[in-house]
This record gives structure tokens, sequence and C-alpha cells, in this order.
């Protein structure tokens, strides 16, 4: 069992077919995009190369997706994560152990405080 199971079946009790969900991004073929795999939702950005080799003439796009998705989890600015949410509009935001281990732990402490959202639990 890891340490996001209980998050992962939680989303997979309560997550409606076709709400979407935020996630650390880093590098392709590792643990990132996993909450998306594991529960069938999607996510803002997955692995970004495998992105990139699919969608040859969105790579400004997912760029940009990467970004906003990093700055999210690695820069504490309370108005900057309400842009990027209020951009992509998921439903949850994850935060679990890959968030934690590519994130900024002010980041994501900010995030529980956002008007309206509350890591791994709906955000509206």
């Amino acid at each position: 069992m890891t340490e996001d199971e209980p998050l992962v079946e939680w989303l997979r009790a309560h997550a409606r077919n076709g709400e979407t969900l935020v996630e650390a991004t880093g590098p392709s073929y590792t643990w990132v995009g996993r909450m998306s795999v594991a529960t069938g939702l999607p996510t803002v950005i997955g692995w970004s190369f495998h992105e990139v080799q699919q969608r040859r003439g969105y790579s400004d796009t997912i760029d940009a997706r990467v970004a906003a998705v990093e700055s999210l989890y690695r820069v504490a600015d309370d108005e900057s994560a309400m842009r990027v949410l209020a951009t992509y509009r998921p439903d949850y935001v994850v935060v679990g152990t890959v968030e934690r281990a590519l994130g900024d732990p002010a980041a994501i402490a900010g995030l529980a405080d956002l008007r309206g959202a509350r890591c791994g639990v709906p955000i509206r």
C-alpha cells in the first residue's frame, strides 16, 4: 500500500465522471500523473513529453500548462495560484507524496488556505 492509496480511493468514491484534477508535473515516465491514471479522471497536464508526442502542434499550450502547474505547487503566491485554478478550473487539487516531493512546502501549505480550496477534496 502506498501513502497515496487513501487519496486514490477517496477520489474513486467521490469524484464524478468528467470532473478534473490538478496534480504535480515533473519528469515523464515517473509517478507524476498517477492520480489521473489510477482514477481515470482527466488532469490539467500529464507526462509532458507524451503530450508533446501525441499533440505535436500544441507544444506551446502544453508548455503553458506545465509552467502553470509547476507554479501552483512551487510558488507561494495566492494570486498566482487563484489564476491557475481559474484558468484550468480543476475540481480537485491533489496534494500527495509526489506533490510534497516536487513542490515547495510554503506553496503547498498555501493551497489549503485558498478560498474554497481543500487539498484532496472538491475546490468548489
